[in-house]
């Protein structure tokens, strides 16, 4: 009998252990940029991702009336969970830190950097040179970005 209770314990520690670690995985906000260093005017893109709010906001390198910064929200956040659904943070986890040449010769870079409660990771990237499993959350980010419908400037 104290066997059986014993193993009750164990199986009961072990499903809060994992509960624990697959909620430390859940992600929480998306941060996304594009820049371009040999550029005049808008040069960066810097985008937030979280289930309340997407915020965008393009910039150029220095302040100049000529661009002010732009800020933009979107307080639809409709498509927060079709853009998790395309992340799988331990897979992401696994990828390079730094793709190509970002930014070489003008060719712009990304970065993509995905938090959960427990930590983060990011990875840069020659301008939508992105490696093909990582595909599918490029293209739908940037899909959000350009359409000008979904922001509020």
């Amino acid at each position: 009998m104290k066997k059986l209770l014993l193993l009750f314990i164990a199986s009961i520690s072990l499903m809060f252990s994992s509960c624990s670690k697959q909620e430390s995985s859940q992600i929480v906000k998306i941060n996304h940029e594009t820049y371009f260093g040999e550029c005049f005017g808008y040069c960066i893109t810097k985008t937030q991702f979280t289930s309340d709010n997407f915020l965008k906001k393009t910039l150029g390198w220095t302040e100049d009336a000529n661009f002010p910064e732009i800020n933009c929200t979107d307080s639809s956040t409709s498509e927060w969970e079709d853009i998790i659904s395309l992340i799988d943070f331990e897979d992401f986890k696994n990828y390079k830190e730094i793709y190509g040449c970002p930014d070489c010769a003008d060719g712009g870079g990304e970065i993509l950097k995905i938090f959960t409660e427990e930590e983060s990771y990011e990875i840069l990237i020659e301008f939508s040179d992105f490696p093909e499993g990582l595909k599918p959350i490029f293209d739908k980010i940037k899909e959000i970005v350009e359409n000008d419908e979904n922001w509020d400037c």
